[in-house]
């Protein structure tokens, strides 16, 4: 239990309902749904009776409310005692692998800045092997790591010796991106084999030791002869949209994103390979509710501008 979900059970209370406080909050329905009941599960109690109708406080929920009510009044009033404190600093710092919707989620986010009058935020893409040494380093308050699902258990290994924890976001299965342009883009999928004679973009991986087996065998498997490793998730993107007969595997992409830079993301036929992102920190880091703030954002973004 931390502040924000009492805030959050009391925004649903005001309301009645779990849909209008999820808008009220700028989050996803889903979310809020499970940070509600998340809440009951940790108090062993049922704050709100649903319905078709909407939600209402039980007997035990309404005493808990009214505790959440004084709670979160005193801590408003602690805080305007201190507002010039709580105003003048803050600092964050993230790490994820390059992908277009943490960046985005991260944008949004950044519009809480003008609230404050100093602060310090390191936001920085990268892949999941730099990812993991910055939390491992604790140089980082927590990131954002992908790996293949037929994986998982390597991972889960190497993320536990250096004593790290995830939480799924969401899982995927590649998605082939292409210009609008192109030919291929008019179908609704793409078998691999119509991607011969293209040239694949591709983003290479930092090296990990323990995991040196796996990715010598996935770079054997790759079975393009055309292929341009490129680091900058924005030259790849303006690469692609200029050019046919040109792709890259990759997640889902923000579809404002896609529009903007005259591209297409295509289901593969036949897809075997899911992935999972997942949220990474250390197994003694308490997450702030900065840290959720931002979180909540990812959510959003996922939940609402990204087709799967």
């Amino acid at each position: 239990m931390n502040l924000l979900h009492l805030k959050y059970a009391v925004e649903v209370a005001k309301t009645g309902s779990i849909t209008q406080a999820a808008e009220n909050l700028f989050m996803g329905q889903p979310n809020l749904s499970k940070a509600i009941k998340d809440l009951e599960t940790s108090l062993g109690i049922t704050i709100f009776r649903r319905s078709s109708r909407g939600v209402v406080p039980t007997k035990q929920g309404m005493t808990f409310l009214e505790y959440a009510k004084r709670i979160i009044a005193e801590i408003n009033e602690v805080e305007n005692l201190y507002k010039k404190r709580e105003d003048s600093e803050f600092k964050l710092r993230i790490s994820v692998i390059n992908s277009m919707y943490a960046s985005l989620a991260f944008s949004n986010f950044s519009k809480i800045f003008s609230n404050y009058k100093e602060f310090e935020v390191e936001f920085k893409e990268t892949d999941t092997a730099d990812v993991i040494h910055d939390i491992a380093a604790a140089n980082f308050n927590f990131g954002i790591i992908r790996y293949p699902i037929d994986e998982e258990e390597a991972y889960l290994e190497l993320l536990s010796s250096h004593n790290l924890k995830t939480e799924t976001l969401m899982e995927f299965e590649a998605r082939v991106l292409l210009s609008k342009n192109d030919f291929l883009a008019q179908r609704d999928e793409i078998d691999m084999d119509n991607l011969y004679g293209y040239i694949e973009i591709l983003e290479d991986d930092s090296f990990i030791p323990e995991l040196s087996d796996i990715r010598s065998r996935r770079r054997t498997a790759r079975p393009f002869l055309k292929q341009i490793y490129m680091s900058s998730r924005s030259s790849q993107l303006s690469t692609i949209s200029t050019h046919e007969k040109m792709f890259m595997l990759t997640s889902p992409i923000p579809n404002e994103i896609l529009e903007s830079q005259n591209l297409v993301q295509k289901k593969i036929q036949g897809a075997k390979q899911s992935y999972r992102d997942a949220l990474v920190f250390a197994d003694d880091y308490r997450l702030s509710d900065l840290d959720r703030l931002y979180i909540d954002e990812v959510k959003k973004v996922i939940d609402n501008e990204l087709s799967f």
